[in-house]
């Protein structure tokens, strides 16, 4: 099941829908708080299984989901990673942005990602780098 939270006004013209996806309780916690205080409308999910249900439910003619203006993504989840989902997304042909957040943000992850319009920021990162690509990618989507 996943949540929504908006707190703030947002920075861009319209509150966006941020999806984050991490099995991490404590980091889910502080991305969506994050997120969420600079105006996003964000919604969390705690696993892979969650979030491929809910890809699901937005390809869906009428789906029940809402299609993410952006997803910020763990990659190493329970049940479906963030590798695979990318994958599916960009099958799909959406081109919401994607933001892979790895421990293991290796050299080949990053051109995994780069080849699929991807970001990768490895973990530890500092929220402010997050923000700012959050806030980049999402003006490029206006």
């Amino acid at each position: 099941m996943y949540t929504t939270f908006q707190c703030s006004p947002s920075a861009l013209p319209v509150p966006k829908h941020v999806l984050v996806a991490e099995d991490d309780t404590e980091l889910r916690r502080l991305l969506v708080c994050e997120l969420s205080r600079d105006g996003h409308l964000v919604s969390s999910i705690s696993d892979g299984g969650e979030l491929l249900d809910y890809l699901r439910g937005s390809a869906l003619e009428g789906g029940f989901q809402i299609i993410p203006d952006l997803l910020v993504c763990d990659v190493r989840m329970p049940v479906w990673n963030g590798t695979d989902a990318l994958e599916l997304i960009r099958a799909l042909g959406w081109r919401f942005p994607v933001i892979l957040i790895s421990a293991f943000a290796d050299e080949e992850l990053h051109r995994f990602g780069a080849a699929r319009g991807a970001t990768v920021i490895g973990k530890p990162f500092d929220f402010d780098e997050l923000r700012a690509r959050v806030i980049e990618d999402l003006q490029r989507t206006i």
